[in-house]
């Protein structure tokens, strides 16, 4: 199948340096996940809801990543250059004719990767022939100031952040979290798992009274939201978490 071709040739990638001449590449970290902007054979990406990824686990033990319409996933082992996979698995969704058609592509081109080069721009995949096939950039939601736009207000609605209230977080690579709730200044953890998983622990906050009713319910709010939070979208500028049952929670937006 062409998604466990995908998922086999992304781990051998992982597993062994870039095989063409060049510039040296930066090694690859233990986690990150890096977005799709080029197809070389096409150079045009269609804009999806969803950006077409590849993802190293925080544990070290699983890639994974969104091809267009599916999400991939496997365990693996590295023994030097050689690699032993574990049961792999993927979703087999049918989506737009569009998203079918650029992840037929990516996952064809993906499977003819024999080397890598890894930069502070980006991660360039080659064929076995050293030519570039596949180009991404970096896409983390670390060390970014994400503003908050949105919020479920009520089950059902929801709705903009009240005016003049600058409610935000940061999340940083060690595991914490930092922000104002629009009132207080918010120190916290999170921890990040496969699959966009996200859990943020319950925090300190400064004591601050706030100025109405009306914001001190936000804030409230804003803070039970995190709390509630399993999982996390990323698109384009735009970080949404959301819950168990996959609603959308807050929606930030990346500080320019």
């Amino acid at each position: 199948m062409k998604a466990s071709k995908s998922i086999f040739f992304i781990l051998a990638v992982i597993a062994i340096a870039a095989g063409c001449s060049g510039e040296k590449s930066i090694p690859l970290p233990e986690t990150g996940t890096w977005k799709l902007s080029e197809i070389i054979t096409t150079r045009e990406i269609p804009a999806l809801k969803e950006p077409v990824t590849i993802s190293l686990s925080l544990d070290g033990t699983t890639v994974s990543g969104f091809s267009g319409c599916n999400n991939y996933f496997t365990g693996y082992k590295l023994n030097e250059n050689r690699i032993v996979l574990e049961n792999i698995a993927s979703t087999r969704r049918i989506g737009p004719e569009e998203n079918m058609a650029l992840e037929n592509l990516f996952l064809d081109q993906l499977a003819l990767t024999a080397s890598y080069k890894n930069t502070k721009e980006g991660l360039t995949l080659f064929d076995s022939d050293g030519n570039e096939i596949l180009r991404f950039i970096p896409y983390e939601i670390t060390d970014i100031q994400w503003d908050l736009t949105s919020y479920l207000k009520t089950e059902d609605a929801v709705e903009t952040v009240p005016e003049d209230v600058e409610a935000f977080i940061t999340l940083s690579k060690d595991g914490k979290l930092n922000g104002n709730t629009g009132v207080n200044i918010l120190n916290t953890t999170y921890s990040l798992s496969d699959g966009n998983g996200i859990q943020i622990q319950p925090g300190a906050t400064t004591m601050m009274a706030a100025p109405t009713e009306e914001i001190g319910n936000f804030e409230q709010r804003f803070l039970e939201l995190l709390g509630s939070a399993v999982s996390y979208r990323l698109s384009g500028d735009t970080l949404t978490l959301v819950d168990a049952n996959d609603s959308s929670l807050l929606i930030f937006s990346c500080k320019k």
